[in-house]
C-alpha cells in the first residue's frame, strides 16, 4: 500500500485530467483521484475490484498493481505499470493499413480476455495503446463494471437505438460494438466513435454504416443492431481479415467516405 504523501515527495505530476491527477515514477504510473471527480466512489470501488483482479489477466491489460491510501487511510488511487508507446488516437495515421488490420486484431483479444471478468465501458483511442515492438495495451478501466454485475445496473453504457430512442441495458454488447467502431475510426482515419460513446443516436457513425462498401463492417452492424432490435445480446466480436485485399477495399472505400465528413 502506498501512501499519498510519498508519492508527491517522490514522483512528478505529468498529466491532469477532469478526474485525476498522474504522477510518474521510474517505470510506474500514480493515478490520484480527485475527490470531486464525477462517480467518485464508483471509481475507488472498481480500483479496488480491478486491483484483485490485475495478476488474473495478461500484463498488456494494464490494471491496478498497488493502491494507495491517504492520510485518514482512505483509498485514493493506484499504481499501475508505465507503457512506453502511442496510443491510437495521436499516432495512427502514422501506421499502413496492414500494420493496423495487426495491432486492432491484437486489440480485440485483450477485449476478450477481459471481458471474462470486466465490462470496460469507456473504450476510446486514447485508451488503447501499441508500442515498437507492435504490442498493444488497454489502460484506464476506472469506469468498468464487474462482469458479475446484473445487466439492470449497467445503466452508464447503454445503447440507445436510433428509431425509438430505447435504452437497452447492455452488458457486453456495448463494448463489442464500442470495439469495432473504434476499428473503422482507426482504419478510416475519422473519429467516429464520440456521437455513440455520448449516447446520441449515430449521427456521424450511422452516416459511416450507411454510405460503405465495406461489407466486414456492414454486414456485422447490421446482424448487431437486429440482435439489439430484438433485445439480444451482440453474439460476435468483429474480426479483420489482414490480406492485402481487405487493405486496398479499405483504401478504396476511406476516399469516398471521407467526403462525406
Amino acid at each position: 500500500m502506498e501512501k499519498l504523501e510519498d508519492i508527491k515527495k517522490k514522483a512528478d505530476p505529468f498529466k491532469e485530467t477532469n478526474t485525476a491527477i498522474l504522477y510518474k515514477y521510474n517505470s510506474s504510473i500514480f493515478k490520484i483521484i480527485n475527490r470531486d471527480a464525477w462517480l467518485y466512489d464508483e471509481i475507488i470501488q472498481n480500483i479496488i475490484n480491478n486491483y484483485v483482479l490485475h495478476e488474473s489477466v495478461s500484463s498488456n491489460i494494464i490494471l491496478p498493481t498497488e493502491l494507495v491510501m491517504d492520510s485518514k487511510k482512505k483509498i485514493r488511487g493506484y499504481r499501475c505499470n508505465y507503457v512506453p508507446g502511442n496510443n491510437l488516437e495521436t499516432f495512427a495515421h502514422e501506421l499502413s493499413t496492414e500494420e493496423k488490420v495487426l495491432l486492432l486484431n491484437r486489440l480485440l483479444e485483450l477485449l476478450k480476455e477481459i471481458n471474462k471478468f470486466l465490462i470496460v465501458g469507456d473504450i476510446n483511442l486514447a485508451n488503447c495503446m501499441y508500442d515498437k515492438n507492435g504490442n498493444v495495451y488497454m489502460i484506464d478501466f476506472d469506469l468498468s463494471i464487474p462482469f458479475s454485475e446484473e445487466p439492470s445496473k449497467i445503466a452508464l453504457y447503454n445503447f440507445v437505438q436510433k428509431k425509438t430512442n430505447k435504452s437497452i441495458q447492455s452488458n457486453l454488447s456495448t463494448d463489442k460494438l464500442k470495439m469495432a467502431i473504434l476499428f473503422a475510426s482507426v482504419l478510416y482515419e475519422t473519429n467516429f466513435e464520440a456521437s455513440f460513446i455520448s449516447n446520441i443516436p449515430y449521427n456521424k457513425w450511422h452516416k459511416f454504416y450507411q454510405f460503405t462498401s465495406n461489407s466486414y463492417f456492414k454486414d456485422y452492424f447490421k446482424q448487431a443492431f437486429k440482435q439489439l432490435n430484438h433485445q439480444q445480446e451482440v453474439t460476435n466480436y468483429l474480426y479483420l481479415p489482414n490480406t492485402q485485399s481487405f487493405a486496398k477495399l479499405i483504401e478504396e472505400d476511406k476516399k469516398r467516405v471521407r467526403k462525406l465528413y
